[in-house]
């Protein structure tokens, strides 16, 4: 057995001293051709980090110990290192390879993995409707009828909004004024079978701004009793007023909606009356002109 191990040691011992005398690499000759290194070839070759400590020193004192007995324990001890080098060394390459193996196994896991896909949010713009304005009022300058009974029926069909009308109601024009200006008769019939009354309306334009003139309404029953009356002189602006091209004649607790109606050169319209704070239409109006 001690023959066997003292075998080994030399061996040992003669392929360190080979591996550490070796002459440095020969440079070709041609300095054009390089031959590139072969990193596989050059790695088996190499000796573990652990071996490289067995020193020349070490193998020297083994080949010049004297006795049998000093060569064998030499020989035990550079055995023991060498041992423990390769054992330490294995290990290493082994562990080194499971580590380079898992780092291929995630970079080709990683490969494999789809690309994270980019979450776009789209907004779509909605069409914002545009309000539309709410509609005028069309003007009703005049009505074109050839009867007052046919008047009255155009003006129910679109009946003005008569609380607005007296909100929002302004000075009549000159033109109105001018339709107005003469001397007019005509009856009022009412909606809750009251006897009929009789209207007599008259306007006297003078000339100027603002207008001016002086204007009497009145209202008699059916025996012809006087039942309301109202005259004014000087301007016009408060007690004739126009919306929507009718004319709002105050007078009193009444108020006369009358529109011209051109055929017959003469105003239609209805007749309302303030109750309790409330204007309601009562019945109909129509003014003829006298001559």
């Amino acid at each position: 057995m001690k023959s066997v191990l003292i075998l080994l040691v030399g061996l040992g011992a003669g392929y360190l001293l080979s591996k550490q005398m070796q002459p440095a690499a020969v440079i070709a000759e041609d300095t054009n051709v390089s031959e590139t290194p072969n990193p596989v070839a050059a790695n088996a070759c190499e000796l573990p980090p652990s071996l490289k400590n067995l020193t020349e020193s070490e193998v020297r004192q083994y080949l010049q110990a004297v006795t049998l007995e000093e060569k064998i324990k030499k020989a035990d001890e550079i055995l023991a290192k060498i041992i423990q080098a390769l054992v330490t060394d294995f290990g290493f390459r082994i562990q080194k390879q499971e580590v380079s193996d898992s780092s291929q196994a995630l970079a080709s896991l990683a490969r494999c993995q789809p690309a994270p896909t980019q979450q776009v949010t789209v907004i779509r713009e909605m069409p914002v409707a545009t309000p539309t304005p709410a509609a005028a009022p069309a003007a009703r300058l005049q009505v074109n009828a050839s009867t007052e009974t046919e008047a009255i029926q155009i003006l129910e069909k679109n009946p003005m909004d008569l609380k607005t009308a007296l909100s929002s109601s302004k000075a009549i024009s000159i033109g109105q004024a001018n339709l107005l200006s003469g001397r007019f008769q005509g009856p009022i019939q009412f909606y809750n079978n009251r006897p009929p009354w009789t209207a007599e309306f008259s306007l006297d334009l003078r000339s100027g701004t603002p207008l001016r003139g002086r204007s009497s309404f009145v209202f008699r029953n059916q025996e012809g009793r006087e039942t309301s009356r109202s005259r004014g002189s000087g301007s016009l602006e408060e007690n004739f007023q126009t919306y929507n091209g009718a004319i709002l004649i105050s007078g009193g607790p009444y108020v006369a909606e009358l529109y011209y109606i051109s055929q017959l050169d003469q105003f239609s319209g209805f007749l309302a009356e303030t109750r309790r704070g409330q204007t309601v239409r009562t019945g109909t109006i129509h003014l003829r002109r006298v001559p």
